[in-house]
């Protein structure tokens, strides 16, 4: 069993060993056995600026029939947060899934798992060729049209430096974050309050994972597309690729982004249902980083790592809000 020692409070200069301390000293004092103490969460209280806090959650394992009073400072993690997926169900047909962006990506990993290695489809190229291509673009404003910064391995967030915060709380989460540092990520997005792995080490976990779907029975196709699809008694019953191949399926995942038109088109025109969503609309703005941290930190800032912010704004009929900050 796993408990979290909540709310230590450490000053701007500290070491890790010092928050581990302060936790082991919290369930001495609460006659409480534990071990394998390791950090759960981490922020920055800078509400005020002339005594700026590090926020922190340990975790720590005790024994099952421990004796333990839940209460602000120290929780018990339940076993139904942690995510596990067991091979139970193998498909007749091997599953397809369309588009390898995150949510492709995740789809694949997770049939993998459960003993159903997919086919994957995407249209773009592997992040090595997307990389270069992106690239071409931005110096000479040649497009490929296939394999660009919405197309292609990793999805659109390869190109964004890679953060992973959200306004969305969820027990998959942690699963996710997981997954991230299994193939190479740095183990602090696990604990960080607003996490982001980089896009120099994303392109290294895309590659990692690549690999393990690779070596665990999946099949990757590039720079193909989904072109055409075909229903019947309203279920897919086959698919065709590139204008060409056709091939039999009865499990589709699609995980084609938002700037796929002609996918989504095709799919209207195949009489797959579509619901529209809302969306956002914004401006980009930008600000010199040391403005922010001074204006977040005080004094203090040369000794933080960079500050943010978000701003949000509740309209009688509209809402408005500050996306990601830069």
């Amino acid at each position: 069993m796993q408990i979290v020692i909540n709310n230590i409070k450490m000053p701007v200069n500290h070491k890790i060993e010092d928050v581990l301390l302060a936790a082991q000293e919290f369930v001495r004092q609460q006659c409480i056995y534990a071990d394998n103490f390791y950090i759960y969460r981490q922020s920055i209280d800078a509400r005020h600026k002339k005594s700026i806090k590090y926020i922190y959650s340990v975790a720590a394992e005790v024994n099952n029939g421990a004796k333990i009073l839940p209460n602000s400072n120290l929780q018990i993690i339940s076993q139904n947060d942690e995510i596990k997926v067991e091979s139970k169900k193998v498909f007749k047909k091997r599953p397809v899934v369309v588009g390898m962006g995150p949510c492709g990506l995740f789809t694949a990993y997770i049939l993998t798992l459960s003993g159903n290695p997919p086919l994957i489809i995407e249209r773009g190229g592997m992040v090595e060729e997307r990389v270069k291509s992106v690239e071409e673009f931005w110096n000479s404003g040649k497009l490929n049209t296939e394999s660009n910064v919405q197309f292609g391995e990793g999805g659109a967030g390869t190109f964004s430096d890679g953060k992973l915060n959200t306004g969305i709380k969820d027990k998959r989460q942690r699963f996710i974050l997981k997954t991230f540092v299994r193939f190479g990520a740095p183990n602090d997005i696990l604990y960080k309050s607003k996490p982001h792995i980089g896009t120099d080490k994303l392109r290294t976990v895309l590659i990692n994972m690549r690999k393990y779907l690779l070596d665990n029975g999946c099949e990757i196709q590039f720079n193909t597309t989904l072109t055409s699809l075909k229903m019947r008694n309203g279920k897919v019953s086959e698919i065709e690729l590139n204008n060409d191949k056709v091939i039999e399926c009865d499990k589709l995942f699609l995980s084609i982004g938002h700037s796929s038109r002609d996918t989504y088109e095709m799919l209207y025109k195949a009489g797959v249902k579509i619901e529209a969503k809302p969306f956002a609309a914004g401006v980009r703005i930008e600000h010199k980083q040391e403005f922010i941290s001074r204006s977040q930190y005080g004094v203090e800032w040369k000794a933080l790592p960079p500050a943010d912010y978000k701003l949000v704004y509740n309209g009688k009929d509209r809402s408005c809000y500050s996306f990601c900050m830069c």
